[in-house]
């Protein structure tokens, strides 16, 4: 896990080093110059002087923020480097996706539970919730990933709706990305009323929307085996034809979202469209 942060900390200041390539720099690019070398010496100090025993051994006598603090010293300058980017004139796409990098800091297995809440509200949120709002679906999937797992202690399905709620809001553009909220309902718990009724109204609307996606074929299957409605044999095939019309060539299936509800990294970001 070590490696992987120190090789992180090198990609995410590539673009710094990049972009103050030339000797002629004016007052401000020089003063960003000299603020990028402070924090980089401060950030590889932090890493010279980490000592993961003396962490745990806070731990062990109860000082959690303490330890928390301390091994989160390395990345804490970084974190600075990122919050005057725009300001330096860093608009390189990689440091956009370190805002994400962050993120990953849910997925730590080494760390209790507690370890994970405190580092993602304290440290990584903010910069998630940068990607976030900017319309990065991989900040969602993030978030959502953090509430269904309980990566911070504690499953909240409700919780995990309203972000994606937040988000197609914000980005009514993203209006798919509602579908991620059906397998939540049909599960419902942690917080969340079960509603199969929910799910099959989710499913109409997105149809509605966007009436030659592949949500034609979640709706055939819906109204073929009743799920939330009446069924109606009818309607499914009305449904099951528009679908095949445009994809002859695959079956009709039930999309798979149990990717969501494993606390794994995840590798598909996107709702199918």
């Amino acid at each position: 896990m070590r490696v992987f942060f120190l090789s992180l900390i090198v990609f995410l200041l590539l673009p710094f080093s990049n972009a103050f390539a030339s000797d002629d720099l004016d007052q401000k690019e020089a003063e960003c110059m000299s603020f990028y070398e402070e924090k980089k010496k401060q950030s590889q100090d932090a890493w010279k002087n980490y000592d993961e025993e003396a962490i745990q051994k806070l731990e062990q006598e109860g000082k959690i923020e303490e330890a928390y603090l301390l091994g989160f010293k390395p990345f804490i300058p970084i974190f600075e480097i990122s919050d005057r980017a725009e300001e330096c004139g860093v608009h390189d796409e990689r440091f956009y996706d370190e805002q994400l990098t962050f993120c990953a800091f849910i997925y730590v297995d080494q760390w209790s539970a507690e370890a994970r809440k405190y580092m993602f509200e304290n440290f990584a949120k903010p910069y998630c919730e940068v990607a976030f709002q900017r319309g990065d679906r991989r900040a969602l999937i993030h978030y959502l990933k953090y509430h269904l797992n309980g990566l911070g202690g504690i499953k909240d399905y409700k919780k995990a709706v309203e972000e994606i709620n937040r988000f197609v809001e914000l980005h009514p553009e993203s209006i798919d990305l509602m579908m991620l909220a059906v397998p939540i309902y049909r599960r419902g718990g942690y917080g969340l009323e079960q509603s199969d009724e929910k799910a099959f109204e989710l499913i109409k609307m997105l149809v509605t929307e966007k009436p030659d996606s592949k949500f034609t074929c979640e709706l055939s299957l819906y109204y073929r085996n009743g799920i939330g409605t009446e069924a109606d044999e009818e309607k499914s095939d009305k449904w099951l034809a528009v679908y095949q019309e445009k994809w002859p060539n695959e079956e009709c299936d039930f999309i798979n979202f149990e990717s969501l509800f494993k606390k794994h990294f995840p590798t598909v970001t996107e709702a199918p469209e």
